[in-house]
């Protein structure tokens, strides 16, 4: 039983720290947050913190790591068709909009937007196939180029300023966009 209760307290502790760390990369590069500052925000102790994690890199990491799983896990269907998963997408973007807008926002301090752009692309590519099938793959990287980057704009805005619209009608916005 101090097992189960040992580990609900280690894991509202790591998210804690997760949520509280998300709140600042919001507001600073993640090379210009310190530990000290994390652990005052959630409220712990800094022992407590490299109890769990080495530095903000390794905590980055593995939140990273843990939303690019999440992501991976919708979109690598077998499903070709854009219209069957991206609604689904977007609402695990909405769920961890912290997460994603700091992805969105400074793409240069992780992998995750590249490791999901080259999952989607495959995928997009061959949509493009059957939709222009006269087009060369010059053209068709230059339409995913256009349609990736375009995405990732309206999916930015959408969070930081309409949040309110429901995920599946931004889904349908981004698939008319490709009609």
């Amino acid at each position: 039983m101090s097992d189960t209760i040992d580990n609900r307290r280690r894991m509202f502790t790591k998210r804690v720290i997760q949520e509280e760390f998300l709140k600042i990369l919001k507001e600073k590069k993640l090379s210009k947050i310190t530990v000290k500052e994390i652990s005052a925000a959630a409220g712990i102790n800094r022992g407590t913190f490299y109890y769990y994690y080495a530095d903000p890199f390794q905590l980055y990491s593995e939140i990273e790591n843990e939303f690019i799983s999440q992501i991976m896990n919708y979109i690598k269907t077998d499903e070709e068709d854009i219209s069957s998963w991206l609604g689904t997408l977007l609402h695990l973007l909405k769920d961890n909009q912290d997460m994603t807008i700091v992805v969105l926002a400074d793409s240069t301090e992780g992998m995750l937007l590249d490791s999901v752009l080259n999952t989607v692309k495959n995928k997009t590519i061959t949509s493009f196939i059957k939709k222009y099938p006269h087009s060369s793959s010059e053209e068709r990287e230059l339409f995913f180029t256009y349609f990736a980057q375009g995405s990732i704009s309206v999916i930015k805005r959408w969070l930081l300023e309409f949040p309110y619209i429901p995920p599946d009608h931004i889904a349908d916005v981004l698939i008319n966009l490709l009609s």
